[in-house]
């Protein structure tokens, strides 16, 4: 286990292992991106104005370029390796929150921030971006601080609508990227989705709510049945949450300084670790699943080596 600070004090909203999990992406909200070692903490480079609570994601020639998606809604590239940043990409438009394939070649958002959102469906090219389709929403408003996910095989994609008075739940939409008006939909009983994930067998929905102690675990393939709800012991409030590559656990971090381990099997608690580096804002596994990693509210970093 080794545990290091980050350039700043602040949340660890985001943490990301590249494929190879030779690095590990530290995001610190509103203010950088971090590169580190995640067996020495090494800092290898850092750029400064990072992702806020938005996504990161690994794409390009042999999937090492990382994709930094700001809170202004641009997008930039950096090489780890060359230690730069490279040159933006050009016709991304919109300022609400986004997700992108595995792959890195399409990536979906939202045009507008209150007002009835459009969602865009990007084709992401080495040079720019080329919008491939607009879905207007009329009756409904994209939640554009929810973050939208891309369920594993990447012809899907998750966001939610809120389509009734403020304070009351939302509806959660699973959508293809090919026909966005192709979609099934869900009840998610809170007013805001503050974090979320899928199993890597696409199963499994998790998202928990952005002001409260539970998550909520849906299956895919029938997102009208009730959902498992983990509410917490402490009854602190849950913050963030990853799915292991086996798919046999999710992990949720806790301002309780928790992160506990759910069966997916069953989704009772496995098993929990307490780091003492404040409350837990973020985790992740690395791609082989040998490494987790948990930030906290006092911009330090965890990794060690899991044992499942």
């Amino acid at each position: 286990m080794i545990s290091f600070k980050a350039g700043y004090p602040h949340d660890i909203v985001l943490l990301s292992f590249s494929p190879d999990a030779g690095l590990l992406a530290v995001g610190l909200e509103w203010q950088r991106t971090e590169f580190r070692d995640p067996t020495t903490g090494e800092l290898t480079f850092a750029l400064d104005r990072g992702c806020g609570r938005n996504a990161l994601f690994w794409g390009g020639a042999n999937r090492r370029t990382l994709f930094v998606h700001r809170p202004d809604d641009v997008i930039i590239p950096i090489d780890p390796d060359e230690r730069q940043v490279l040159p933006r990409l050009k016709g991304w438009g919109g300022n609400g929150a986004a997700c992108f394939t595995s792959d890195g070649q399409f990536g979906i958002n939202t045009q507008d921030h209150y007002q009835n959102a459009d969602l865009i469906c990007w084709k992401l090219t080495p040079g720019g971006v080329t919008r491939v389709w607009t879905r207007q929403v009329q009756d409904a408003r994209v939640q554009y601080r929810t973050p939208h996910l891309f369920l594993p095989d990447d012809d899907h994609f998750v966001y939610t609508e809120r389509r009734g008075r403020w304070g009351a739940g939302l509806t959660i939409v699973v959508a293809s990227r090919t026909d966005p008006t192709n979609m099934v939909e869900g009840y998610f009983p809170n007013h805001e989705v503050g974090y979320g994930g899928t199993s890597p067998c696409g199963s499994w929905l998790a998202l928990g709510a952005a002001y409260g102690p539970s998550i909520h675990v849906y299956r895919t393939d029938d997102l009208k049945a009730a959902p498992i709800r983990l509410t917490s012991k402490s009854r602190k409030h849950y913050t963030g949450l990853a799915f292991h590559p086996s798919g046999q656990y999710m992990a949720a971090t806790s301002n309780d300084a928790t992160v506990t381990f759910f069966d997916t099997q069953t989704f009772t608690e496995a098993r929990a670790f307490t780091w003492k580096i404040g409350r837990l804002r973020s985790v992740a596994f690395s791609p082989d699943g040998a490494l987790t990693a948990v930030g906290s509210d006092k911009g330090q970093v965890v990794v060690w080596d899991v044992d499942v």
